[in-house]
């Protein structure tokens, strides 16, 4: 309440800030998150059959109904879930009910590179979250140049532009999203199109000299906000 000036990452958390304060609108200012992309040491070869999920095992993320999605999609695409949680027993036992133990693989959480090294051996990342404030992994899924299947709601669809970058599907509907899925992988050149001007328009957008320099505008303001006497208060 006392700031001059409040940062979020995304329209969706600027809606969240100002349900509970919205008095706060004239100074709140939206600066994304950026992203951090490892090099790549060795060379590596992606699969164009495999999907690449990264994130929580969280029933929000959306991994249930993924689970029930890939019973519908082509019988040769298989599914690596990358990420941890309390959930995972529970979605260990929903992949055997499915009969996907051969098509689905847990990796369990992973260090930074080796992430980066899955996404760039995978076909496509997906990401069938019921809510996001941002979704930075479909940003770096971008910045590996792979194009991205996504939730359409708030924060996810700030970063995917439909048909430009990647594919947005219904949350909760596994229907929609085996739809989505094998539409792209059955479409190789519009999904490398996809990965292309996504890495462009990633790199451009969220890169973090671009986020750093917004960032060091708003703090300028700031200072200017102060009067010479609050500045030497505060000194």
């Amino acid at each position: 309440k006392n700031a001059d000036r409040l940062i979020t990452v995304s329209q969706e958390m600027q809606r969240t800030l100002l349900d509970r304060m919205p008095n706060c609108s004239e100074k709140s200012i939206i600066v994304p998150n950026g992203i951090d992309v490892p090099p790549m040491n060795h060379a590596i070869e992606s699969n164009n059959k495999r999907l690449v999920f990264v994130g929580r095992l969280d029933k929000i993320k959306g991994i249930f109904p993924l689970v029930e999605a890939m019973k519908k999609v082509n019988k040769q695409i298989e599914l690596v879930m990358i990420g941890d949680g309390e959930t995972r027993p529970a979605l260990e036992k929903a992949i055997q009910t499915a009969g996907l133990k051969n098509r689905i693989r847990l990796t369990g959480s992973l260090e930074s590179p080796a992430v980066f090294d899955w996404i760039r051996k995978s076909y496509a990342l997906i990401l069938p979250s019921f809510h996001e404030t941002q979704g930075i992994v479909l940003m770096e899924a971008n910045s590996c140049g792979k194009p991205v299947l996504a939730s359409d709601i708030n924060g996810i669809n700030e970063v995917v532009q439909q048909g430009k970058n990647g594919l947005l599907f219904e949350k909760n509907n596994p229907t929609k999203m085996a739809e989505a899925i094998n539409y792209l992988f059955a479409n190789p050149e519009e999904a490398k199109q996809m990965g292309t001007w996504g890495k462009a328009f990633v790199n451009k957008q969220f890169s973090w000299k671009s986020i750093a320099n917004k960032t060091e505008e708003i703090y300028q303001e700031c200072v200017t906000i102060q009067s010479p006497i609050n500045l030497t208060n505060h000194a």
